[in-house]
């Protein structure tokens, strides 16, 4: 994960998912590559530092749920699986006692299900490499 977020998968043949949520293309005879990529990765948490003024972030500090916060981390629309350019971020569960951190956290979270609805349209993996800034 760097500015965004993106799985890609190595397959011997062609494969399209049934909902369309990822792309399949050709590499050589050989090789086809099929994934999603999405909009939303590190830039979502350079655009929290920028809107709230908050430099660093202590996720750890955070338990597994943000403290029962919920969000769609669609800041910036969304490629893969839903191929929606107006899609929009929501937090919902957010009251007084939520720090930046629990909403950091839920970020954090919402980008991940992403990822994982863009694995099950690619299927199992026999392993995983991963690359990128990670914000």
């Amino acid at each position: 994960m760097g500015h965004s977020a993106a799985l890609r998968k190595t397959m011997s043949k062609p494969a399209v998912d049934q909902q369309l949520c990822a792309f399949c293309y050709y590499v050589d005879d050989k090789l086809y590559i099929s994934g999603g990529a999405s909009n939303n990765g590190g830039n979502v948490f350079q655009w929290l530092t920028e809107k709230y003024k908050v430099t660093e972030y202590d996720i750890a500090s955070a338990p597994p749920g943000s403290n029962g916060l919920l969000t769609l981390p669609y800041v910036f629309g969304e490629r893969a699986p839903f191929w929606e350019t107006g899609m929009s971020s929501l937090i919902t569960g957010q009251d007084n006692r939520h720090t930046s951190n629990d909403i950091a956290r839920s970020f954090i979270e919402g980008i991940c299900f992403n990822l994982l609805l863009i694995s099950q349209s690619i299927g199992d993996f026999d392993r995983i490499i991963a690359s990128g800034g990670c914000y």
